[in-house]
C-alpha cells in the first residue's frame, strides 16, 4: 500500500487538490451569493436593461467552468496543475484586466455647471 501511494503521490495529491478547492469555490460562491439576485450578473446597473458584455461574460464563465469540472473528473490528472493556473489566469485575468481598463479608460465626470465667480470653464 506505501509503495502505491508513493509511486502515484502526484496523482494523489493532485486530485486531492482539485477536491479541496473545489470545495473551498463552492464555499466562497455560496457565501458571495446570499441575499444577491442573480440577475444582477446579467443587468446594466446605469440602464437595468441586459448588458451584453455581462450576459456573454458569464456564459463564457459557465462553458469554460463546466469543461474545466468535466476535465477535473474525466481526463488524466498529469496535467491538472496546469489546467487549474490555465483556468485561474483566464478567470482572474480577465476580471482584473476589465477592472484595470474601466479605471483608467472609463467614463470621467463632466462638469456642465456653469463657472463660479473668477473660474474659467475647462473642456
Amino acid at each position: 500500500m506505501l509503495e502505491f501511494f508513493l509511486a502515484n503521490i502526484v496523482v494523489i495529491s493532485g486530485i486531492g487538490f482539485a477536491v479541496f478547492i473545489t470545495v473551498l469555490l463552492s464555499w466562497v460562491i455560496y457565501n458571495g451569493l446570499k441575499g444577491v439576485s442573480l440577475k444582477e450578473m446579467f443587468l446594466s446597473p446605469s440602464t437595468g436593461e441586459v448588458s451584453h458584455t455581462k450576459l456573454w461574460t458569464n456564459i463564457a464563465y459557465l462553458v469554460a467552468t463546466i469543461a474545466f469540472i468535466k476535465f477535473n473528473f474525466t481526463e488524466n490528472p498529469k496535467d491538472l496543475l496546469d489546467m487549474w493556473l490555465v483556468y485561474l489566469t483566464i478567470i482572474a485575468g480577465n476580471g482584473t484586466l476589465s477592472k484595470f481598463i474601466s479605471m483608467k479608460y472609463g467614463e470621467r465626470q463632466v462638469n456642465d455647471s456653469p463657472p463660479q465667480d473668477g473660474e474659467t470653464k475647462e473642456n
